[in-house]
């Protein structure tokens, strides 16, 4: 005669151990996709400067920080623009200590007789200048 040992089943739970809605620690990385690699590498490689941590003729992953990448971008030639009123990726926020931190890297194309500086005194304001002083 042989002794069957009943098993107990198993209690643990994640949501005992973890009783309310659980966050993200950071925010890691962004894939987006673009029909034109190049251009796009280069403007985040500048905007961020950033560093590239693995590309091939198809995809390019760029980093500014300690973290592998934080920036992926993968090439998909012929993307078309997305029509109105579709849904998907609006935007996407980074913070820098300054307005003026951030644009030392941006070449702005402002229209017509403008120009774009940073209020120090203010550190998340920017003003906007007509070359006349207005």
């Amino acid at each position: 005669m042989s002794a069957v040992t009943e098993r107990t089943r198993a209690t643990r739970r994640l949501a005992n151990e973890f009783p309310n809605r659980v966050r993200p620690s950071k925010f890691a990385h962004v894939v987006l996709t673009t029909p034109n690699l190049p251009r796009a590498r280069q403007w985040y490689l500048n905007t961020f400067d950033a560093r590239v941590a693995y590309e091939n003729d198809t995809v390019c992953f760029l980093t500014y920080d300690d973290e592998h990448h934080r920036i992926g971008l993968i090439a998909m030639p012929n993307l078309v623009e997305r029509p109105p009123n579709s849904f998907g990726l609006e935007h996407m926020a980074y913070s820098f200590q300054t307005l003026g931190l951030c644009c030392r890297n941006i070449i702005f194309e402002v229209p017509g007789d403008h120009t774009l500086l940073d209020d120090q005194s203010r550190p998340d304001d920017f003003i906007l200048l007509s070359r006349s002083g207005r």
